[in-house]
């Protein structure tokens, strides 16, 4: 992993650190978006435990922590050593520190298997950090890729640790270019596709470090019988869900286009008041987002919103692997990708491309336009859809439209994207500035208008 990408999260990890008496630090995130990785890396040079909890009893748990803490610490006597709990572990491993000024870092990876081993756990822990005093350096870091039991059993209000955490991060995956190095020589286009199928997962950018081509990339990760992603989705989603049929089925369907409730409902075979109920824990979740025009003066009531999946290992796989699945594992995998996959990407990776635009533009919005940006989404209503909008907090609009097509861009896209901006209610009077995204670039024509009506164009690297 380019560490350098998580420059914001290490500065955070830095504040913590330095800060004065007890710490705790909760780091969550979904299944391989390299949480560990990133705590690793921060505590080098620093004395601390890194432990990941097993899905094994309590005892067990313990034991090993003690034996890992005799590994990084240099303590051998402490191997030897098994705590009646996690309080008195944590005790013990903070009285190392006795005559040591440096603070002490305690890492419990995938903490939830402690609290699955013995419910009590997050209990004993509150009391371990309220026996703390100010001057004790200890710096407890608990982490987990299970997001709905670190937020309901550790961040949660009904928590016995609610209100003792001192910094939390929900670490998200790397955005679109800081992957770059892991394939240096991949074109844009490859680029693109790969990243509607990861999504930047860094886990999932290892085993395909160096691919020249997408067809590469995505047939060693999908569509091979050993593939390491082919059965991915389905360890992610029992990570976080009891009931996975359900969930699963609504995730195919608006991976396959049904973004309206009703929509949804009819392709599952139910009825949109069961399927209400589970669109939240979806949301909740981060795999699926409710979207509204970003014109709608009360999103949450309107009854217009439309549902994507955004994570976008779960798109790819119930859009491409999951119907698949008996074609892949007979061996079949890498004509699916060359004769169905493939000649469908430019569209499936054009929403991405949007996703990928619109979090440039809103990044960059106060150096670009003059305003950091107060709102981000998109337009659409029955005069059409504008892939890309901006509301800075001065006021002003921004409107991107983006095209993911090799070809270049002629000026035809400019006017249109006017053409539906002086459809939009909402847009009148308003100070609007236009901006065009293309894959492929565009041509001399446009580029020449866009230099004297001040259009902003930008071609993604």
């Amino acid at each position: 992993m380019n560490f350098i990408d998580r420059e914001q999260e290490m500065e955070g990890l830095a504040r913590l650190w330095e800060g004065k008496g007890p710490q705790l630090h909760v780091t969550y995130g979904r299944r391989r978006v390299g949480k560990s990785a990133l705590l690793r890396h921060f505590l080098q040079g620093r004395p601390a435990v890194v432990f990941q909890a097993a899905e094994v009893g309590m005892r067990q748990n313990l034991t090993a922590l003690m034996e890992r803490a005799a590994v990084d610490l240099g303590r051998a006597e402490l191997a030897g050593i098994v705590p009646r709990d996690i309080e008195a572990a944590l005790g013990i491993l903070a009285a190392t520190r006795a005559s040591s000024k440096d603070p002490l870092g305690v890492v419990l990876d995938e903490f939830p298997n402690m609290l699955v081993s013995d419910i009590g756990t997050a209990s004993l822990v509150q009391r371990f950090v309220d026996s703390l005093e100010r001057d004790d350096g200890l710096r407890l870091f608990l982490c987990g890729s299970a997001v709905r039991t670190m937020e309901a059993e550790i961040l949660g209000h009904k928590s016995p640790l609610y209100g003792r955490r001192t910094g939390q991060l929900r670490l998200a995956p790397l955005p679109y270019e800081a992957w770059r190095p892991f394939c240096p020589r991949m074109s844009n286009r490859d680029r693109l596709w790969v990243h509607a199928a990861t999504g930047g997962v860094p886990a999932y950018l290892v085993p395909i470090e160096g691919a020249t081509t997408a067809r590469e990339a995505l047939l060693r990760l999908f569509f091979q019988t050993d593939s390491l992603l082919l059965p991915e989705a389905d360890f992610l989603l029992r990570t976080e869900l009891s009931v996975v049929h359900t969930y699963a089925s609504i995730l195919r369907a608006v991976a396959a286009g049904a973004t309206r409730m009703q929509e949804i409902a009819e392709r599952v075979g139910t009825d949109s008041r069961t399927i209400s109920r589970y669109l939240p824990v979806l949301i909740d979740l981060g795999y699926v987002r409710r979207e509204t025009s970003l014109d709608e003066p009360a999103p949450e009531k309107s009854r217009k919103g439309r549902y994507f999946v955004v994570d976008a290992l779960l798109r790819f796989h119930f859009r491409f692997v999951q119907p698949n699945r008996e074609v892949i594992e007979r061996g079949d995998g890498e004509a699916l990708l060359d004769q169905v996959v493939a000649p469908v990407m430019p569209t499936f990776a054009g929403p991405v491309y949007e996703s990928v635009m619109r979090e440039r533009l809103a990044a960059d919005a106060a150096s670009r336009f003059g305003s950091p940006v107060l709102k981000a989404g998109r337009l659409y209503g029955a005069w059409g859809e504008i892939d890309v909008a901006l509301q800075l907090m001065d006021g002003t609009w921004v409107l991107c439209e983006c095209k993911a097509a090799q070809t270049k861009v002629s000026a035809e896209l400019l006017d249109a994207v006017r053409l539906k901006a002086a459809k939009v209610t909402a847009l009148s009077g308003q100070t609007v500035r236009f901006c065009l995204a293309s894959l492929g670039g565009f041509t001399k024509g446009l580029k020449a208008r866009a230099e004297s009506e001040g259009v902003l164009l930008s071609e993604i690297g």
